[in-house]
């Protein structure tokens, strides 16, 4: 009897509570969601295989950071008539952004290397109606979490691409940040996310 009751009652707080509710713990869950497939990255702006010839303008830059991540074991080379082509190794594959099937997207020299944590939510809006949905303004704590050693340990990365140490430097710290979340038949949605899946 007293299982029973026990069951009962879980199952009572449990209706209680619900994914379209307009709580702190959803807004957080929404916001979270979105920063977990937004990660920290850099982009190149190329698509590998990639080749550095004569007949292409490519900076010093660019063969510096190309160079560093055949070091790191990201990028292999070969020569070719023209010059020099590279190629994502496996374990590069594993760091480039996947798009919303998890997939490698064409554009595929965009490389993660860290991530955000949504730390506190400290105000929401009233609840609103545009377009037939249901919106609501959060306002954030976001942190910027530890980002891989791999670029920690780069010099070349760090002074070649200018968001690297700025972002290395962020670590731990917190920042402000605000973002509107929609009400779904799921729960609540990051407003970019919601777009991105009806576009």
């Amino acid at each position: 009897m007293r299982r029973t009751f026990i069951l009962f009652l879980a199952g009572l707080l449990a209706a209680c509570s619900s994914p379209q509710d307009p709580t702190e713990e959803n807004f957080t869950a929404a916001i979270q969601n979105y920063y977990d497939q937004s990660p920290v990255c850099f982009k190149l702006n190329v698509h590998f295989p990639y080749e550095l010839n004569d007949t292409k303008y490519n900076s010093e830059s660019d063969k510096k950071v190309f160079n560093e991540l055949e070091a790191i074991g990201f990028l292999n080379s070969s020569k070719t008539a023209n010059g020099v082509t590279f190629a994502l190794t496996d374990e590069g594959k594993e760091k480039v952004k996947r798009d919303e099937f998890g997939d490698i997207p064409h554009n595929n020299s965009t490389f993660c290397y860290g991530s955000y944590k949504v730390v506190a939510v400290s105000d929401a809006t009233k609840q609103g109606e545009e377009w037939g949905h249901t919106f609501s303004v959060v306002k954030f704590k976001l942190e910027m979490q530890d980002v891989d050693s791999w670029v920690k340990e780069s010099d070349v990365l760090k002074e070649e691409i200018n968001s690297i140490q700025k972002n290395i430097d962020d670590i731990g710290s917190v920042r402000k940040s605000e973002a509107a979340v929609i009400l779904t038949n799921n729960g609540w949605v990051h407003s970019k996310l919601f777009y991105n899946d009806n576009t």
